[in-house]
C-alpha cells in the first residue's frame, strides 16, 4: 500500500496544484476516463488511462518529482499526476481485503514530526547543507507549533508556515517560501517539534539559546519619563517632555525594543489628538497604551522562556516596509464603536507572504447632537483605498504596485497603482496560518498564545478563516443582544458564532440571521476574530461564505445592506453563557484611570476621588477580590491628597501605573 498517496486529501492536492486542476480537470477525467492500476513489489504505482497516458508513481519519488520528469520547470502538480492519485485512492478501497492487510483509507490521526530522524534528513539534504540549516536554526527563530493530523509550524521570524501533509514523510510538506519542497524550513520545523514538550499539543518555541541583554538604563529612563508625564497628564505635557519621548523612541529602536517604540508613538499620537480636540481621543485608549507599556517593560526586566523575547520586544523585521507588488485577497470588514465615532477595518491576506493585513480608518460621528449617526453600511461606502470602498474589499482580489506595511501590519496604499478583480471565494486556496483546518487547530493554537500585550503588535493576529460543515442552531439572544449560532466543522467539533445586534448595523445582522436560518447546510467558511470563553470557542464574524447552486456568496454582518424579510428571532437562552457583566468592570476602572492620566495625578479633585470610591463599592458588589485590593489601595492614596499637605504624588502615580498593568491583563482575559 502507498500510505503517502492515501494520506493526501483533496485540500492537500489543491495546495500542491490548484483548485481548477483538482476539482474540474482531474475530477472530470476520473469520471469520463477508464484506467487500470498495477502495483509492483516496490510499491511503484502505474496508472494506464484510456486516453493513452500512463503515469508511473515510484515509491521513492514525490509527486512533484514525477511532474518535473515531464516538465523540469514545474512548481505545481500536473493534471495527470493529480488524477492518478485520485484514481489510486478510488481503486484501493475496491480491492479484496485480508486479515494481513487493511486497504481502507486511513483515519486521520494526530502525529508528531519530532519522530522523523536526522538520518533521513541527512539522506535528502546532505550533511553539509543540513549543518548550515542547523546553524540558521540556532541563530534565532520563533516558531508557533501545532501537533494535529496535519501538523503546522509557523515561523514568526520568516513569515512562512510549514504544513506536514503525510505522517512521518517530510517530503510531503507545503511551505509558503519559494524553494522547492521540501525546503530548508522543514528540518527546522522538525527540530522545533522536538523542543516542544511531549505533553503539549501546541506551543511557541524560541531557538535562540541566549537571552538578549536587558537595557536597564533605558527602562529606567522610560519609567522616569512616565512619572513626569503622570504629574500633569496629557493636558499639561509640554514640548520638553515630548522631546524626551522622541529621544526614547529612537533609543528603543536602537536597543531592540521595537514594540516599546511603537507604544510610545501611540502615546504621542494621543497627546496630539487631545490637544487638537480630535474626536478620536479616548481616555480608555490612553489607559490601554500605558497598561501595555508597563506590561512590556516588566516582561523585558524579568524574561521567561515561556514567552519569546521577539514577542515582547519586537524585531527589525517588524518595522515599516515598502512593498513592490502585493497580491491581496479581501476577507471582510469589521466595525469598532467608540464614544464619538467608529473605526472600520478591512482585512486582506497577502498571497505572497500569507500575512493578514488591514486598512483601518476612523470616522467621527456628527458633532451636531440633532444629527443622526450614519448606519455602518453607509459609512462603509467610504473609500478604504483609491476607488475601493470598505464594504467592497471582501468581494475583490487586488494587485497593488507600491504601498507600505506598517509595523503593526496595517496597509497604506497611498498613491499606489491598484487593479481589482472579483473573487469567487475559493478560500480553500488561502494560506496558513490564516486558513485553519478545523476548530481543534484553532483551540490548540490559541492555548499556546501568551496574553495579547505580550504578543506581536499586529492587527489580524486573531483573525482566522475556517471551513464550516453546517449550522446546527441559530437564534437571536435578547439577553446578550446578539445573534448566536452553533457551527460544526468537518470533523464534528462545535464552536459558537456570535455577532452583536446594533441599531446602526441592523441590516447586516438581519442578513446574517436570514442566511443562518434559511441555509444552515450551505455554509462553507467563516472569517472572524477568535476568543476562548467559558462556553468554548467563539468566533465573531467579519464575513461568512455560503454556497447555493454552485455559487458562493459573502455575508458581511457589520456593513452589509439588507432589504429582505426579517428572520424569525427567538430567545433561546443559548447565548447567555457568553455574557458576563463582570467583564465590563475592568474597562470601566481603566477608563477612569485614563481620565486621571489625561488631567494629571496632581490635579485630582474631590468629585473624581468620589467616583473612584464608587468604583470600589461596585467592585465589591460584583465579587472582585485580588483585582479590587490594588484599586482600593490607589483610591486611598488619591483620597489622602485631600487630607495630607505632604502628599506623595509620585508614589500614587507609580501605584496607578502598576494598576494599569493589572487592568490591561484583566481586560484581555475577558475579551
Amino acid at each position: 500500500m502507498r500510505h503517502d498517496l492515501l494520506a493526501l486529501t483533496e485540500d492537500d492536492l489543491i495546495t500542491q496544484s490548484n483548485r481548477g486542476i483538482v476539482k474540474r480537470q482531474a475530477g472530470k477525467d476520473l469520471i469520463n476516463l477508464d484506467y487500470e492500476i498495477d502495483v509492483d513489489g516496490d510499491n511503484t504505482v502505474t496508472v494506464r488511462w484510456s486516453d493513452d497516458i500512463t503515469v508511473i508513481l515510484p515509491s521513492d519519488q514525490t509527486l512533484l518529482q514525477v511532474t518535473q520528469a515531464d516538465n523540469p520547470t514545474a512548481t505545481k502538480l500536473s493534471r495527470q499526476v493529480v488524477r492518478s492519485v485520485l484514481a489510486y485512492q478510488e481503486w484501493i478501497v475496491t480491492q479484496p481485503q485480508s486479515e494481513e492487510a487493511d486497504v481502507s483509507l486511513p483515519e486521520p490521526a494526530v502525529w508528531n514530526p519530532a519522530l522523523i530522524e536526522d538520518t533521513l534528513l541527512e539522506e535528502h539534504y546532505g550533511k553539509a547543507r543540513l549543518n548550515g540549516i542547523r546553524r540558521e536554526y540556532d541563530s534565532g527563530h520563533v516558531l508557533e507549533l501545532v501537533r494535529s493530523t496535519k501538523p503546522t509550524a509557523r515561523f514568526h521570524t520568516a513569515s512562512v508556515t510549514v504544513r506536514f501533509l503525510v505522517p512521518m514523510d517530510f517530503r510531503y510538506t507545503h511551505c509558503d517560501c519559494e524553494e522547492i519542497s521540501p525546503c530548508r524550513h522543514v528540518p527546522m520545523a522538525i527540530w522545533a517539534f522536538r523542543d516542544l514538550p511531549e505533553d503539549k499539543q501546541s506551543g511557541i518555541i524560541e531557538t535562540l539559546r541566549e537571552s538578549p541583554p536587558i537595557p536597564t538604563t533605558l527602562i529606567g529612563d522610560i519609567r522616569h519619563a512616565l512619572l513626569d508625564f503622570a504629574e500633569l497628564g496629557l493636558s499639561g505635557t509640554g514640548n520638553s517632555l515630548i522631546g524626551r519621548f522622541d529621544h526614547l523612541i529612537k533609543r528603543c529602536e536602537t536597543e531592540g525594543l521595537i514594540w516599546h517604540a511603537d507604544i510610545l508613538r501611540d502615546l504621542l499620537l494621543l497627546h496630539q489628538q487631545y490637544h487638537a480636540q480630535d474626536s478620536q481621543f479616548s481616555p480608555l485608549r490612553l489607559a490601554e497604551v500605558l497598561g501595555e507599556l508597563m506590561i512590556r517593560l516588566r516582561a523585558v526586566e524579568y524574561p521567561t522562556e515561556r514567552i519569546p523575547a521577539m514577542f515582547v520586544r519586537g524585531s527589525t523585521i517588524t518595522r515599516e516596509t515598502k512593498k513592490g507588488t502585493s497580491a491581496l485577497m479581501g476577507l471582510g470588514c469589521a466595525v469598532e464603536q467608540h464614544k464619538k465615532g467608529v473605526t472600520l477595518s478591512a482585512y486582506m491576506q497577502d498571497s505572497g507572504s500569507g500575512q493578514t493585513v488591514a486598512i483601518q480608518k476612523y470616522f467621527p460621528d456628527p458633532t451636531d447632537k440633532q444629527a443622526e449617526p450614519k448606519a455602518f453600511s453607509q459609512i462603509s461606502k467610504r473609500n478604504a483605498m483609491k476607488g475601493t470602498a470598505f464594504a467592497s474589499i471582501c468581494n475583490q482580489r487586488y494587485l497593488i504596485q507600491g504601498g507600505k506595511y506598517s509595523s503593526n501590519a496595517t496597509f497604506n496604499a497611498g498613491r499606489a497603482q491598484i487593479s481589482a478583480n472579483p473573487q469567487n471565494y475559493q478560500w480553500e486556496n488561502l494560506r496558513a496560518p490564516l486558513l485553519v483546518e478545523n476548530f481543534e487547530e484553532i483551540i490548540a493554537r490559541q492555548s499556546a498564545q501568551p496574553p495579547k500585550s505580550l504578543r506581536p503588535r499586529r492587527v489580524g493576529e486573531s483573525i482566522v478563516v475556517c471551513p464550516i460543515e453546517r449550522i446546527t442552531f441559530a437564534a437571536f439572544d435578547s439577553m446578550s443582544q446578539s445573534i448566536v449560532a452553533t457551527m460544526q466543522d468537518i470533523v464534528g467539533w462545535e464552536a459558537m458564532l456570535q455577532h452583536p445586534f446594533t441599531s446602526r448595523g441592523h441590516e447586516g445582522a438581519e442578513k446574517l440571521m436570514w442566511w443562518l436560518t434559511n441555509h444552515p447546510e450551505d455554509i462553507r467558511f467563516i472569517a472572524g476574530d477568535i476568543s476562548i470563553k467559558q462556553g468554548g470557542l467563539v468566533i465573531a464574524p467579519i464575513s461568512v461564505i455560503f454556497e447555493v447552486d454552485g455559487k458562493r456568496n459573502a455575508v458581511q454582518p457589520w456593513v452589509d445592506t439588507y432589504k429582505g424579510e426579517t428572520a424569525q428571532t427567538i430567545d433561546s437562552g443559548q447565548g447567555r453563557q457568553l455574557l458576563e457583566p463582570i467583564h465590563y468592570y475592568p474597562s470601566e476602572v481603566a477608563e477612569k484611570f485614563g481620565e486621571v492620566f489625561t488631567i494629571g495625578v496632581t490635579r485630582l479633585d474631590a468629585p473624581m476621588i468620589r467616583q473612584f470610591e464608587q468604583l470600589c463599592d461596585e467592585g465589591e458588589r460584583l465579587g472582585f477580590s485580588k483585582l479590587l485590593d490594588p484599586i482600593v489601595s490607589v483610591t486611598n492614596q488619591f483620597a489622602d491628597k485631600q487630607r495630607n499637605l505632604q502628599w506623595d504624588w509620585q508614589n500614587s502615580a507609580q501605584q496607578a501605573l502598576d494598576l494599569l498593568l493589572l487592568l490591561q491583563f484583566a481586560r484581555e482575559r475577558s475579551q
